[in-house]
């Protein structure tokens, strides 16, 4: 269990640096506007994420802030796939 929770808080670190450098990467670069709504969105969902996995844990994991943790999981994925598909179509 103590290996599970090691993971999935690294895995969150390491999503949220590399996110921030794609989104900064973007930023820099010509990129269509699509792209640039694509990396804004993975961004902002993706803080999003990290914001309420940390209260989650702090307010001792309650069912509530759990389902909302899952939740917008969802939403991180469909802004990566936004993105993914933008970053393809260029």
């Amino acid at each position: 269990m103590a290996t599970v929770q090691l993971d999935h808080r690294l895995l969150a670190w390491v999503l949220l640096v590399l996110v921030c450098w794609l989104w900064w990467r973007v930023q820099r670069s010509d990129a269509p506007a699509r792209v640039r709504t694509g990396a804004h969105l993975l961004l902002g969902t993706l803080v999003a994420q990290f914001v309420l996995g940390v209260a989650t844990l702090l307010a001792a994991v309650p069912v509530s802030l759990g389902a909302a943790h899952q939740g917008v999981a969802t939403l991180v994925f469909g802004a990566a796939l936004f993105c993914t598909h933008a970053l393809k179509k260029g």
